[in-house]
């Protein structure tokens, strides 16, 4: 339920916990400029299924954005101006689907759901490419869940550019551009 800050030269605790989430914190990223983290929460036991943004000086929370699915991984864009996140959505004990959403920053506004892919397979992983008009994820199914993602991509005015996978992991790079 906190984020907190360690020096990775000494490991010393820098600051006081950041504390917001009412269930597990799951992943941080810092954004590339360094001056705000975002933390994802959520699993099928709690109902903070959210991306919060922070300001890293002030520990303030800047946005909630809410996801509807435990978050398990969360990747700024090089360039700051979007974030993924990746998400599970449970049934008490039972896995239902994965996700992904992608947040824009609309500056003052903050950031907005932008698009959201529906996954067959629990995601467990999300992480842009350095040019920032690709992500990366991977799920715990097997290739039929890139198909899935493929077609949803294709539907919504993407464009699939790689897939590849093994029984235990799939992985597929997407094509985001602004969109």
């Amino acid at each position: 339920k906190t984020i907190r800050f360690w020096d990775s030269a000494t490991g010393a605790a820098i600051g006081s916990p950041v504390r917001g989430h009412s269930a597990s914190v799951n992943c941080v990223d810092f954004s590339p400029d360094g001056l705000t983290i975002a933390s994802g929460s959520g699993s099928n036991f709690e109902d903070d299924d959210s991306v919060r943004v922070w300001d890293v000086k002030t520990g303030k929370q800047l946005w909630q954005l809410n996801v509807g699915g435990s978050v398990s991984s969360i990747d700024f864009a090089p360039c700051g101006n979007k974030l993924a996140a990746a998400f599970n959505i449970y049934q008490g004990l039972s896995f239902k689907e994965g996700g992904v959403k992608i947040f824009s920053n609309q500056g003052s506004a903050g950031f907005v759901c932008q698009s959201t892919l529906s996954v067959d397979g629990r995601v467990e992983s999300i992480d842009f490419a350095p040019c920032g008009n690709k992500f990366a994820i991977a799920c715990n199914e097997d290739l039929h869940a890139v198909a899935a993602i493929a077609a949803e991509i294709i539907a919504r005015n993407g464009q699939l550019v790689a897939a590849w996978g093994e029984i235990d992991a799939v992985n597929s790079a997407v094509d985001v551009q602004g969109r």
